[in-house]
């Protein structure tokens, strides 16, 4: 059986976890290209080589790194009170970080702010622990945006040019 993409593989369950839809994007009518270790996956054999591309090492060892970068979503999703208590303050000092991010790219502030803001905000909030291990620099602000953010906007732009 040779599978042409269509929508309907994006709500297909990874047996991996999750759904296909997670990880493909459509290169062409016969190819997907995963968003995490940006390999070509052909789908001709149909919903088997999805299962077997998830299950690669390479693209494990992408899904661990992106899991690793924390998400925007989690960042600015509401909390109460007693979930925002339970967090770490390296948890809230990631999330400081990913709102920071979001705010910079979405101002066009450029990246070499991004060092010396990690300075002031210890400058000024010299008792917050949270500044304290809010570490932030150019590079780290372009790997979120390649491997994180970007990954973000990218979706975003494909479900609106549809």
């Amino acid at each position: 059986m040779v599978l042409h993409y269509s929508d309907d593989l994006l709500k297909t369950p990874d047996p991996n976890g999750g759904k296909f839809g997670d990880w493909i994007v459509k290169k062409d009518t016969f190819n997907v290209t995963c968003r995490l270790c940006k390999s070509n996956v052909c789908i001709k054999e149909g919903e088997k080589a999805l299962a077997k591309h998830s299950s690669s090492a390479k693209h494990h060892k992408a899904k661990g790194a992106q899991a690793g970068t924390g998400n925007i979503f989690q960042a600015f999703a509401q909390q109460d009170a007693k979930q925002r208590e339970q967090k770490s303050c390296e948890e809230k000092a990631r999330d400081a970080e990913l709102i920071y991010l979001h705010h910079i790219e979405a101002h066009g502030i450029p990246p070499h702010v991004a060092s010396c803001t990690t300075l002031l905000f210890k400058q000024m909030f010299p008792d917050s622990k949270i500044a304290e291990k809010f570490t932030f620099s150019d590079t780290k602000q372009g790997y979120e945006i390649t491997h994180g953010l970007g990954q973000h906007y990218n979706n975003l732009t494909l479900v609106l040019s549809y």
